[in-house]
């Protein structure tokens, strides 16, 4: 098979693929649920159809364009801006103060030492 065929069989779903990804850059609820599932196939089947023009055709300029197709769906399919945000979050407000907490009295102690350190005149 030549990589023109390859392209022109399955130029239609790289281009759908596309367009769900450039609908989904304003967030995944401007799709509707069909659109959603359609978007997860179209990426499967662009990750086996970079897979098979790696193999087949691996100096050709089409690796370039899925590669770059598929790390755009990859991005969209498996972010979470939302979650990492609150954990940002959450950091500061329970986990940093609480591991603060059981470890207080180190804390003080290394305060201490180089408070003292300080303190001691340098030669």
């Amino acid at each position: 098979m030549l990589a023109e065929d390859f392209i022109s069989r399955k130029r239609s779903s790289w281009e759908r693929l596309s367009q769900l990804l450039n609908r989904a850059e304003r967030g995944l609820s401007s799709l509707s649920a069909d659109e959603l599932q359609e978007l997860g196939r179209l990426y499967r089947q662009a990750t086996s159809d970079l897979a098979v023009a790696r193999r087949d055709f691996a100096n050709h300029p089409l690796n370039q364009y899925l590669n770059g197709l598929v790390a755009r769906a990859h991005s969209e399919v498996y972010r979470s801006k939302s979650a990492r945000g609150r954990q940002f979050v959450r950091f500061f407000t329970h986990d940093f103060p609480r591991a603060f907490r059981a470890t207080w009295p180190y804390a003080l102690a290394s305060f201490l030492m180089f408070s003292y350190q300080r303190c001691l005149p340098s030669y």
